[in-house]
């Protein structure tokens, strides 16, 4: 589909490009060269690969036809590309046509003896290393929260090519404290900026939160197996509380958080839910603190799942 975050599709057309879906593909690579992780004469025996915008994406593949029994040993052009640390690209289609879903580093290697040997390789994307670096007492003095988020980033420059970030206002914040890991970090950036942060292949991303037209549509009995889809109840109002930086007057903004038009109101008088927020110094600012919060809060009510 070339750019998952970008490219819209239609299904007619992706069964043409990907010849009807009726041989999957799939292609592993490992180091900064990017070999190819057959290329020694290694099988894949399984490849699952896990997305996610809420926690590290995982690759966790196994691979066979790797093992000499007479030396007994497992063979070494192979292996020494299976370090602990090294880059890992897979790529997923069909038949020919192949599209890169997953970068990160290899997290952890395991050999297996039963029947056959074998290795299995678990990856993690950049999220997981910034899960791991917690930094106590650190004071960041930058003027916007995509600025602070750009500099967060900065160790972790090998597991991404480019980073995504629409700016924030400038002298939306003095300087911010930090006592918690990069990742919590820049999710509270992503929070205080009105942005959503997370993480596609080698991109990252930091960017306007806006609803998005679909980047495909399924059609159950047709593209999809099977498909679920829940509703949780929701009625409630978003006040976000803030103040003026010269006058230090309150400033506050509300927005409506319902399921759909058609719920009925539990509560008499209404749920609220405050927050403060020291970024929204205008009433502008608190609008769009209170419209993002309201929309993530609303996200969170409806889900639903497909199997193609």
């Amino acid at each position: 589909m070339g750019s998952l975050m970008n490219e819209r599709s239609q299904m007619d057309s992706l069964y043409a490009r990907y010849q009807g879906f009726l041989a999957p593909a799939a292609r592993i690579r490992v180091g900064e060269s990017g070999r190819d992780v057959t290329a020694g004469g290694a099988g894949i025996d399984s490849l699952t690969v896990s997305l996610s915008v809420d926690v590290p994406a995982s690759a966790v593949f196994s691979l066979v036809n790797i093992y000499d029994a007479e030396r007994r040993s497992f063979t070494g052009s192979v292996m020494d590309q299976l370090y602990l640390g090294n880059t890992v690209r897979v790529e997923l289609g069909y038949g020919s046509s192949l599209e890169r879903v997953f970068t990160g580093f290899i997290y952890s290697v395991n050999t297996e003896f039963g029947e056959v040997a074998s290795v299995t390789v678990t990856a993690l994307d950049v999220r997981r290393v910034m899960d791991s670096a917690v930094r106590r007492g650190v004071v960041w003095r930058y003027t916007t929260y995509s600025d602070i988020f750009k500099q967060v980033m900065e160790p972790y420059r090998k597991l991404y090519s480019r980073i995504v970030a629409d700016s924030t206002p400038v002298r939306a914040v003095d300087l911010m404290m930090q006592n918690e890991s990069d990742l919590a970090f820049a999710r509270r950036l992503a929070m205080e900026g009105n942005r959503e942060f997370f993480v596609h292949d080698d991109v990252v991303y930091f960017r306007r939160k806006a609803r998005r037209s679909p980047a495909v549509t399924l059609t159950w009995g047709k593209d999809l197996i099977s498909f679920s889809r829940e509703s949780i109840y929701a009625d409630e109002t978003v006040a976000v509380l803030g103040l003026q930086k010269d006058s230090r007057e309150a400033v506050t903004a509300q927005a409506m958080v319902k399921t759909d038009a058609s719920v009925r109101q539990v509560a008499v008088g209404g749920l609220i839910r405050s927050v403060a927020s020291p970024a929204s110094d205008t009433r502008e600012k608190a609008a769009e603190k209170a419209a993002c919060l309201a929309e993530e809060l609303r996200r969170k009510k409806q889900s639903g799942q497909g199997v193609c």
